[in-house]
């Protein structure tokens, strides 16, 4: 009888990414944008910031999985 081993912790996956199960075994899926790594040893958030994707005018925030840019004081736009 197989054992789903997701059943039970994700089967030791990144709770960011899929648990498959499979007969005698189990895969975890990719992680998602945002994140490098693989499910199996754990997603880290990449810091999108260090890649200047703003403005010189705005300043990012890294967020989990993603970025946001904020103009800075005197200036308006969307990135």
């Amino acid at each position: 009888v197989d054992v789903d081993e997701c059943a039970t912790d994700n089967g030791g996956c990144d709770v960011l990414t899929a648990c498959t199960n499979m007969p005698g075994t189990f895969v975890c899926g990719a992680c998602p944008a945002g994140y490098s790594g693989d499910g199996d040893s754990g997603c880290v958030d990449v810091d999108e910031c260090l890649a200047s994707p703003c403005d010189p005018n705005a300043t990012c925030t890294n967020q989990p999985g993603t970025h946001t840019c904020t103009c800075n004081a005197g200036f308006i736009g969307d990135e």
